[in-house]
């Protein structure tokens, strides 16, 4: 079982944030690499009198959730979303790979932005079994092993389609410098339309949404450095003016980038 260590990106004030709770993040077994990106476990054990709300960024990829003993299947997210964590408590979750239940349950990414249903749904199989062995499991080895265990009868390989999609993804987490669906394309070595009807039948966002999505990554990443002006983010991330990086902010984020800073 290998960690998985790269930096964590999409959390909205992780530095304060951190405190409140534990992440752990693992990559799966082989068998499960055409289904699986890693799954990933929260823990936190807070005051009485103390609450904490954790708020991410969208999120493109399907998600397997236990949280207070019921197990759930979170779509494709488009705004930013949250989770309130107060006295002891536990999330266990399995983050899909792009694409991935698109061709093992013939599913439509876009019917499910923003939508969250149950594991029978896509299955017709009862958690109840899940949930136990879950529950019961002392550390995060076992977890993993149960949830694997669980998945290994829907693993498909890869398809060509999935991972294209998949790697127009990558492209954008690896390419700071694209800021527009041509510089995408070419990049990709991809026609525009193609692109466009990959994103949507395995992701479920176009690719313009998808580009906006990975350049506020950068720009909250600059924003919370402090070391960088508006100004300067506004050129580095080629927006148009402050104005156009306030409206990508404030409509996927919820709030303008200086009432973001001052929040506690």
């Amino acid at each position: 079982m290998k960690s998985n260590l790269s930096p964590v990106t999409g959390v909205l004030h992780q530095q304060q944030s951190a405190p409140n709770y534990q992440l752990r993040r693992y990559f799966p077994c082989t068998e499960l690499k055409g289904l699986v990106e890693q799954f990933w476990f929260v823990d936190w054990c807070l005051p009485d009198n103390k609450t904490h709300t954790q708020r991410n960024l969208p999120d493109p990829n399907f998600h397997l959730l236990l949280s207070t003993d019921e197990i759930k299947i979170i779509g494709p997210v488009s705004k930013v979303y949250d989770y309130t964590m107060h006295g002891k408590g536990q999330l266990l979750g399995v983050k899909f790979r792009v694409g991935a239940l698109v061709e093992q349950f013939d599913i439509t990414p876009l019917a499910c932005v923003d939508k969250t249903f149950s594991l029978q749904h896509l299955c017709d199989m009862p958690s109840s079994s899940l949930v136990s062995s879950l529950t019961m499991a002392s550390d995060d080895a076992e977890r993993v092993k149960v949830l694997s265990q669980f998945l290994m009868s829907f693993t498909l390989p890869q398809s060509t389609g999935a991972a294209m999609a998949e790697g127009i993804l990558n492209t954008l987490q690896d390419h700071s410098d694209i800021f527009t669906v041509e510089q995408l394309a070419k990049q990709c070595d991809m026609p525009i339309r193609q692109i466009q009807r990959l994103c949507q039948h395995y992701i479920g966002f176009s690719p313009k949404w998808l580009i906006r999505k990975y350049r506020l990554h950068q720009a909250l990443a600059l924003l919370e450095s402090k070391a960088t002006t508006m100004a300067d983010i506004v050129a580095q991330l080629n927006y148009t003016d402050q104005s156009h990086l306030i409206r990508d902010f404030k409509e996927i984020i919820g709030t303008t980038p200086n009432r973001y800073l001052k929040r506690p």
